[in-house]
């Protein structure tokens, strides 16, 4: 699938979701950290990633989520991605269901593979970008007990000639 279609699809389902939802005064933990593991698929290569996720709830609607993703390689391309995104989570009416725009920062390293057909004996060769992005999205959280939290979330990374779109879901901890 296109990376506009996907895009768009991504911006449309947002819109739509917040368009249609009633905003409620979520239970707020005061400091809540959160901790776990997410999965998804990225654009670029059209590749799974995998990842590491944490957050630090500052107040009601602020929080600040670092994580680290890696792309794992398809089409000779492979990347690793450091995010600091900032979340400004609110719920829905009677439910443990809270949604979030996501902003924030992105530092990515993008590994290009190809295979050089002279007569040199080391015919691979590898090449490495590292280029610093912003992200743009937003997610979808359900809290399933006072310390278990799924999550599901859309972001496009701007990035010079490695922008995506990346789809994730993760379980995470939260104490």
């Amino acid at each position: 699938m296109p990376q506009r279609i996907l895009t768009r699809i991504l911006a449309l389902t947002i819109v739509a979701l917040f368009a249609v939802t009633e905003v409620k005064a979520q239970d707020y933990i005061p400091k809540e950290k959160t901790i776990g593991i997410e999965a998804g698929y990225n654009s670029k290569n059209q590749s799974a990633l995998a990842g590491i996720a944490f957050s630090y709830r500052f107040s009601h609607h602020f929080r600040l989520a670092p994580n680290v993703q890696y792309v794992f390689n398809n089409k000779n391309i492979d990347g690793f991605s450091i995010n600091i995104d900032a979340h400004v989570p609110f719920g829905l009416k009677n439910t443990p269901v809270e949604l979030y725009p996501i902003a924030g920062v992105n530092y990515s390293m993008w590994n290009n593979k190809a295979e050089l057909f002279d007569q040199d004996f080391n015919n691979d060769v590898s090449t490495r970008q590292s280029n610093f992005g912003l992200n743009l999205g937003g997610g979808v959280g359900m809290k399933f007990s006072a310390h278990l939290r799924l999550f599901v979330e859309g972001r496009y990374t701007f990035v010079r000639h490695f922008s995506t779109a990346m789809v994730s879901a993760g379980i995470v901890y939260s104490f």
